[in-house]
């Protein structure tokens, strides 16, 4: 993991040193899972079954885009991000006549990279986007259950996973307000890579695969114009 961390801040700092347009921004967005897999989901046996219920998160990112080759109205581009998530999973699990409704939040500090290609169609560009990220989970991972018959209750539980790694792929569509500034609006599926797990007295459990749809909103300013 170290020495990928350290080939792409090398890629990064030639990307700044070469790039002939650099743009920055800063964006909001909002996360709905959209196919996280639950750790133990799936039983040959049939003796529960799990059901994912809509959740929803959200986050702010900080971005810089190194613009590397232009032609005609298209330029490809590195767009490194650096942010925050609020990761919010909710489930149904049945067993036994049973009904238990767990929720689960953690927040996280994520780093994408991602290769774009802008098409600039007059007031308005669309960029197509795709690449990798680091997702560093933060503090620890916060569960609250009800269980039909016995209440609710809640807890926390230490996060093993220190690094994970997943990938983007998306659309951004921006509105050029001036010369200079844009609005962007874009729609991103990110998914993990390797599984969430949590560590107590030694013991270490996988808990999810994240998966989700992220909507986000801001600006970008030009800093070459």
């Amino acid at each position: 993991m170290k020495k990928i961390i350290a080939v792409a801040a090398a890629l990064l700092c030639s990307a700044a040193v070469f790039a002939l347009d650099v743009s920055i921004g800063a964006r909001g967005v909002f996360d709905i899972p959209a196919g996280t897999s639950i750790a133990g989901e799936s039983d040959p046996t049939g003796d529960f079954s799990t059901k994912p219920f809509a959740a929803f998160g959200g986050g702010a990112f900080a971005f810089a885009n190194f613009g590397l080759y232009s032609s005609g109205t298209g330029s490809v581009g590195i767009q490194p991000e650096i942010g925050f998530l609020y990761n919010q999973t909710r489930f149904q699990r049945e067993s036994n006549n049973i009904t238990y409704k767990t929720t689960t939040k953690y927040t996280s500090f994520e780093m994408p990279v991602l290769l774009t290609y802008r098409i600039n169609l007059g007031t308005i560009s669309i960029t197509p986007e795709i690449g990798p990220y680091l997702s560093i989970p933060m503090g620890k991972l916060n569960t609250s259950s009800k269980v039909t018959g016995w209440g609710s209750h809640s807890d926390s539980y230490n996060i093993n996973s220190k690094v994970i790694l997943g990938g983007i792929i998306g659309t951004s569509v921006g509105v050029k307000m001036n010369d200079q500034l844009d609005f962007v609006f874009d729609l991103r599926f990110m998914t993990d890579f390797q599984k969430l797990t949590t560590k107590e007295n030694s013991r270490e459990t996988d808990i999810q695969t994240r998966r989700g749809l992220l909507f986000g909103v801001g600006v970008q300013y030009n800093l070459s114009k």
